[in-house]
């Protein structure tokens, strides 16, 4: 690919990126008023970000196999497009089941982003792939940023149906210019597999354990993040405007570790920067669950925000060295799939402990899987055979 033409490809991916994480958070925003006008409890409200998010997990899983044999860009764009078509009516819905079936609609959109966009950047660009994925994950935080600055200011003026399909549109703008776009050049071949069979029980043993890490450490970041105003709150009486900020600070410190994480990858080591930054959150974490003053959280908010955004760009690139003959398609689709389902299932585990032991014991309890991670890292670390794959040239 010619280096204009690569640079225009990687401008595209990080401005869908941000397009594309806003309809990751969207739904939250909403809920509130979508319970109130419906008349739901808090089961059934749940239940629909549930659904949703599950449909997210398993088409990123079903679309990105599907992308390892037929056209990327393609799927790309139609994922725009169903993302646009399922919003607008899920904001024109009359009643809970077309809302949730169109709602369930814009997820299959949204789910093709991620797995395809992955590939796309780790087949198609020759810069530092460090850094190419923190920078990727920067935009990707900052239109979650914006959205929830702008979002939460149209909230004020208009209904959650007029905002949800004000939302849809940079969905269609992203498919519009995509059609006029000329797609990237691709290294893959569908019908392309590495002699090392993605059967061998070691090289699936390696895949597997790597994606307990992942699981092990979004489980104690997203449990965590989801109770964090209801803790400062309840636990510290912290004032609703001050608990909304000191969250809000994860999200800039998240915004400063993408971008540090991916370019320190590329001088540093992957490995290196990923079991550092896992090492570092465990303590955060357990600290957040000791604290007595609201003040101290923004604090250990913004470096958890660091820590977390930096592990990101490295964990994709050692998963893009691991996949081995699986196709990038179907690897990068089972880690948004698997990240998705971990976010649906976190913050339940997470209140249900809190209903046993208090939000503050939780807190520190679920500093533990963070723990479980950097202990299976240590382990990989030291075996032959993931230290050639993180060497292996392509």
């Amino acid at each position: 690919m010619g280096k204009e033409k690569e640079g225009r490809f990687i401008r595209f991916s990080y401005f869908g990126h941000s397009i594309n994480e806003v309809y990751w958070f969207i739904l939250p925003l909403l809920l509130p008023k979508i319970l109130r006008e419906f008349g739901l409890s808090y089961l059934k409200a749940g239940g629909l970000l549930t659904v949703y998010l599950i449909v997210v997990s398993i088409f990123s899983f079903i679309i990105g196999k599907a992308s390892d044999s037929f056209p990327r860009w393609k799927i790309l764009i139609s994922g725009f497009f169903i993302a646009f078509a399922g919003f607008i009516m899920a904001g024109l819905s009359s009643s809970l089941p077309i809302l949730t079936f169109c709602i369930a609609l814009g997820a299959v959109g949204v789910s093709a982003f991620h797995p395809v966009a992955y590939a796309l950047l780790d087949e198609s660009t020759s810069l530092q792939k460090g850094r190419l994925f923190g920078n990727f994950e920067s935009w990707g935080m900052a239109g979650v940023v914006g959205m929830l600055a702008l979002n939460g200011i149209l909230l004020s003026f208009f209904t959650w149906r007029t905002v949800l399909v004000i939302s849809a549109f940079p969905s269609l703008l992203m498919g519009i210019l995509a059609l006029t776009t000329t797609a990237p050049s691709s290294s893959f071949s569908p019908n392309y597999r590495e002699k090392t069979s993605f059967g061998s029980v070691r090289l699936l043993l390696r895949l597997v354990l790597f994606f307990m890490t992942v699981v092990f450490r979004i489980m104690s970041i997203l449990g965590v993040l989801n109770f964090i105003p209801t803790y400062l709150m309840d636990e510290l009486g912290t004032e609703e405007h001050l608990a909304a900020f000191s969250t809000g600070i994860y999200f800039i410190g998240a915004l400063i570790g993408s971008r540090l994480g991916g370019k320190g990858g590329d001088t540093h080591g992957h490995l290196k920067i990923l079991m550092g930054a896992t090492l570092l959150m465990s303590p955060l974490i357990a600290l957040l669950g000791m604290i007595q003053v609201w003040w101290y959280a923004p604090l250990l908010l913004l470096f958890l925000g660091i820590s977390a955004a930096a592990s990101a760009p490295n964990q994709n690139y050692i998963l893009s060295k691991l996949s081995g003959g699986m196709g990038r398609g179907a690897t990068f689709g089972t880690l948004v799939g698997i990240l998705t389902m971990t976010n649906a299932l976190s913050p339940l585990i997470f209140g249900a402990g809190a209903d046993v032991f208090g939000l503050a014991q939780t807190i520190r309890l679920f500093a533990t899987p963070m723990v479980l991670s950097f202990l299976i890292l240590t382990g990989l670390s030291l075996t032959p055979g993931f230290k050639q794959s993180l060497t292996t040239k392509e």
